[in-house]
């Protein structure tokens, strides 16, 4: 089972998703991040689950509730570790034209 470790901008993106849920009162929007949080876990039995992306990047779409994220991480077998680099809600108009 790979570790998984979050980049310090990860929790800039789930800071972002509760100022935009707390703006639209989204009902327990703390609860939301857990979700999000708990879905990413599936990367550490499945690390090559998502598509390969630019620089030994991979990419992979998860749902929460109505929500879908997409999550860029690097897996590093070496070390058995996975870093999530970003997860964005793919509505965001910057995720869709950063790449």
């Amino acid at each position: 089972m790979a570790r998984i470790e979050l980049a310090l901008s990860v929790f800039d993106d789930f800071d972002r998703f509760l100022v935009h849920m707390e703006r639209f009162a989204v009902a327990d929007p703390v609860s939301r991040i857990h979700d999000i949080n708990q879905a990413l876990q599936i990367l550490g039995g499945s690390p090559l689950i998502g598509r390969r992306a630019s620089r030994g990047r991979r990419e992979l779409v998860i749902k929460v509730g109505l929500q879908h994220y997409k999550v860029r991480y690097r897996f590093d077998p070496s070390v058995d570790e996975v870093t999530i680099l970003a997860v964005r809600n793919v509505r965001e108009h910057s995720y869709r034209r950063k790449r």
